[in-house]
């Protein structure tokens, strides 16, 4: 997955890259798309193919995650157990 930065920048020719700045809402059917980090108390939800990084403590927003080459949905989402350092989504395939 990669972080997608909140700045955007000026393209050459005058247009301007859209980036995401807020998700509204979270697309998920099952607990399996969300997770929270036991270290740092953030909350990683999924909202279609973006995985949004959520601190609590700060009641915002921190970091939007996806996959590089893929538009494909998320369908779950797990901090790793040693300390929360790892986060992973997955898609379903058919």
């Amino acid at each position: 997955m990669r972080l997608l930065k909140r700045k955007s920048r000026k393209l050459e020719g005058g247009y301007g890259k859209l980036e995401l700045e807020k998700v509204f809402g979270l697309t998920t059917a099952s607990a399996n798309a969300l997770s929270c980090n036991v270290v740092t108390g953030d909350l990683a939800y999924l909202a279609g193919c973006v995985v949004v990084v959520y601190n609590v403590k700060a009641n915002c927003q921190t970091r939007f995650l996806m996959a590089p080459k893929s538009s494909k949905a998320f369908s779950c989402t797990g901090y790793s157990c040693q300390g929360g350092r790892f986060l992973a989504a997955g898609e379903v395939y058919f």
